[in-house]
């Protein structure tokens, strides 16, 4: 099978190496410099295509009319897009033969659009996965080829989240090569009645109400810590993320204002009141590569959270 790879992330990384293990033909790769911060945990698709002489093009735009005469000129016979930012024109999905091809981290049709691992945590859901489906005109509307399941743990993080999502995914295209190549590939219609979808979120709906539940907060945090942007507050106009926090489990009877610290432990973390009761603060850091113990700036009990 002829392809052409469009993809970043880790898992456009270990789709690709399925992908040259499974010997199809890669006519092309077309992937992106990462951001600085994902250097650290985002596997390089341009190196994986360099090691093993596949050509490659770094953030093309693929929509223009010359990209679209050179991949019509490639004639794959599949495209994948795997861990892409950008929106690709219907007029490139719909050039192979045996389609374009995608991986969203949902269960389709719930979790269609932007960060379904962040929202996932943060609306608390309890499981979630993955799906391989047909690119087509629309969002994540396409016809489903197989899906994966994945338990979120009550400690997950959108981090741990992701990578129990990518694992899972890549196990489940490495089984369904072989039917895409000999076009024996399941194409199932979504149910387009039972649609959700993710809005895209941006760094400042990261800030915490501190009038909320001890579990919205609790879940908000763990959805967007580290590597990802992190939920913050406000310590004296200076901004603060809050990196890692936990609910107790005997909650005493405290009464104060939401975002108002509460007691200082003898391990460097805090106690913080929410809208319904406690938070215990762990790790905090005034940069998105500082985390520390919360004592350094949370320490006196004359301190609120805004």
């Amino acid at each position: 099978m002829k392809v052409i790879f469009i993809g970043s992330q880790n898992i456009g990384y270990g789709c690709l190496e399925e992908l040259i293990e499974q010997k199809h033909e890669t006519l092309l790769v077309c992937t992106s410099n990462p951001d600085p911060h994902e250097n650290e945990w985002y596997s390089s698709v341009k190196i994986l295509a360099q090691k093993n002489k596949i050509p490659f093009e770094i953030d093309p735009d693929l929509n223009s009319a010359y990209w679209i005469k050179k991949i019509f000129k490639l004639h794959p016979d599949c495209i994948f897009v795997m861990g892409w930012r950008k929106l690709i024109s219907e007029k490139i999905v719909s050039l192979p033969s045996y389609g374009s091809m995608g991986i969203h981290f949902s269960l389709l049709p719930l979790g269609r659009g932007f960060a379904p691992v962040n929202w996932a945590i943060i609306l608390g859901w309890k499981k979630t996965g993955s799906s391989l489906f047909y690119l087509d005109t629309g969002m994540d509307v396409g016809a489903i080829v197989s899906q994966c399941h994945v338990n979120i743990s009550f400690d997950d993080t959108a981090k741990t989240l992701n990578d129990k999502l990518t694992s899972a995914s890549i196990l489940m295209f490495r089984k369904m090569l072989p039917k895409i190549a000999d076009k024996s590939a399941p194409r199932k219609i979504q149910n387009h009645a039972d649609a959700q979808y993710f809005s895209k979120r941006i760094p400042s709906d990261g800030q915490i109400d501190w009038k909320q539940s001890s579990l919205q907060i609790y879940n908000l945090i763990r959805g967007l810590t580290y590597p990802f942007p992190g939920a913050f507050s406000y310590l004296d106009n200076r901004k603060v993320f809050i990196w890692k926090t936990s609910i107790l489990e005997k909650i005493p009877v405290w009464y104060g204002i939401p975002g108002q610290i509460l007691q200082l432990l003898s391990n460097g973390d805090v106690l913080i009141k929410t809208g319904d009761g406690i938070l215990k603060i762990e790790k905090v850091g005034l940069t998105e590569k500082e985390i520390i113990s919360p004592q350094k700036y949370f320490n006196k009990l004359s301190i609120r959270l805004k």
